[in-house]
């Protein structure tokens, strides 16, 4: 199944897609003394955030490879899905030098390119990792800690205030990438009833011993 490949390939693709150095920047997000969880019910929340057509993401991203000899790759992008199309841009001091763009299944590359059997599996993988809710064939399941939305290869752990905390990928062969959220912040948007949302300012992709680290710097709710 295509998923598999996915996340097994997502460093090689990232550091592929992402040879241009930036600073990372402190996020903009609203920092609020604590998390509160939205006047409705987690299926509710789900529901609302199913709704989103559009919703773009401003980050940085830093690539820490397993092996020492290896040189970190740091660079800053946006992430915008729109329905089914998806848009990457790569920045660097500020200027456009890469973007990746799917539009009704066709795949686009601007600047430096990347390989379109590549540009697929790195779109799906950054959007399962930023648009954490959209799960097809989701079951959901609580316990005394956490909230867990599943299908047959992905697992997210939600806490009590709607927040992601943790996402597990399965991989064949007893592969894993782990996936941490942390340090919320309020990210305000009028197009949701709550207002904005909370969502985590950090963000870390684990595979292999390799790591991704994106902070995310700015999140724009365009259409729901």
């Amino acid at each position: 199944m295509r998923q598999w490949n996915i996340f097994f390939n997502l460093f090689t693709i990232l550091c592929t897609a992402l040879l241009t150095y930036g600073c990372a920047k402190r996020p903009p997000g609203v920092e609020l003394p604590q998390p509160g969880r939205p006047a409705i019910t987690f299926e509710e929340y789900l529901s609302e955030l199913n709704s989103i057509k559009s919703i773009k993401f401003i980050f940085s991203i830093k690539l820490i490879p397993a092996t020492n000899n290896s040189e970190e790759l740091n660079g800053n992008a946006s992430f915008a899905m729109d329905g089914e199309d998806l848009q990457l841009r790569v920045y660097s001091m500020g200027f456009l030098v890469s973007e990746v763009r799917i539009t009704d299944g066709e795949v686009i590359t601007e600047g430096k390119k990347l390989r379109h059997e590549k540009a697929i599996p790195l779109m799906e993988a950054l959007r399962s990792c930023l648009v954490w809710w959209k799960l097809e064939e989701r079951e959901t399941e609580e316990d005394d800690e956490f909230i867990i939305i599943r299908n047959s290869w992905r697992k997210v752990y939600i806490n009590r205030d709607f927040i992601p905390l943790k996402q597990e990928i399965s991989l064949p062969e007893a592969q894993q990438v782990l996936i941490t959220y942390e340090k919320p912040l309020f990210y305000p948007s009028e197009a949701l009833s709550t207002h904005g949302l909370w969502f985590p300012s950090m963000i870390e992709i684990r595979l292999q011993g390799n790591r991704a680290i994106l902070n995310i710097e700015k999140i724009q709710v365009i259409q729901n």
